[in-house]
């Protein structure tokens, strides 16, 4: 699919973006992608609000980018991510088959699950943080109420090796309702 961008004749798409994701937490290094007719007023706006970033780490982020180091991590991190996330779904699949319906995905760093049996999505989502899983309901993300509830299942922070644990217990929280 073409980027946004490239479908707006008008000039009015914007690429806001983070190097906290594609890194790590602590680069703090956020950016935006604006249309020519904008970059003068980004340019003021950014020298009125200063730089919050640290002059050292945007020069190692530049170099890191110059040589061609960063297109190679995010490479591998697809290649992680993906592994994870097929490692995810392979067990959600299989072990929570009587209380979630995981949906696949080409991309990103999150799962979504449909809830069965009627559950609400923040009822399923305190029960995991009381079992010690970290997930969203789903709702959180929806201006109306959703039609069928479900929540999100992040992977990109789970070592391959533990995601079946990390499961098996998701599908013993939710098999166990009060």
């Amino acid at each position: 699919m073409p980027a946004l961008s490239a479908l707006d004749s008008e000039h009015r798409v914007l690429y806001v973006g983070t190097f906290s994701k594609s890194m790590f937490a602590a680069v703090r290094i956020g950016y935006v992608v604006v249309p020519p007719g904008l970059v003068d007023a980004f340019a003021k706006a950014a020298n009125l609000l200063g730089h919050g970033a640290s002059a050292v780490v945007e020069q190692a982020l530049s170099r890191f980018m110059d040589d061609g180091r960063f297109v190679e991590h995010i490479r591998k991190m697809r290649r992680v991510y993906r592994d994870r996330r097929d490692i995810l779904f392979e067990c959600l699949t299989s072990s929570c088959k009587d209380s979630l319906d995981p949906q696949t995905t080409d991309s990103g760093m999150h799962i979504v699950a449909w809830l069965k049996n009627d559950l609400q999505d923040q009822v399923a989502h305190n029960l995991l943080l009381n079992a010690g899983i970290e997930s969203l309901p789903l709702s959180v993300y929806c201006i109306k109420p959703l039609q069928r509830a479900g929540i999100v299942l992040g992977f990109s922070c789970a070592q391959e090796q533990r995601i079946p644990d990390l499961v098996n217990r998701i599908s013993e929280t939710l098999k166990n309702l009060p």
